[in-house]
């Protein structure tokens, strides 16, 4: 016979001993036998890094790996450089420093030069 079971939704805490502290008084009278799911939050989000290197080792992948699928070049296009990735690679700059980093990538990826429509 297939048992009806209703579901409760309580906040709670797990502790440094692996115990789920519950915010609040649990409200079904025990004791009793209760069936458990915790939802939580990941801690550990994958940076990029982490993503290129389990994309570059997962099989799925494996057929990018071969010369016909090897279809552009780095004339093909230009760097995508963004002030997060620069920030990040850089740290944080005096405004000096800033300037003069602005003006040398200005310089060296053309950004001034107008777009071809």
């Amino acid at each position: 016979m297939e048992t009806l079971m209703t579901a409760v939704e309580l906040t709670g805490t797990i502790d440094e001993n692996r115990r789920l502290q519950l915010d609040d008084l649990f409200p079904v009278a025990g004791p009793k036998r209760v069936r458990v799911i915790v939802l939580y939050p990941l801690d550990d989000e994958w940076d990029e890094a982490e993503w290129l290197y389990a994309a570059a080792r997962n099989p799925a992948f494996a057929s990018l790996k071969e010369p016909e699928e090897d279809i552009y070049s780095l004339a093909d296009g230009r760097p995508f450089v963004t002030i997060g990735l620069l920030l990040r690679e850089l740290g944080t700059l005096s405004p000096r420093m800033q300037a003069q980093v602005s003006d040398r990538l200005r310089r060296l990826f053309d950004w001034d030069r107008p777009k071809a429509s």
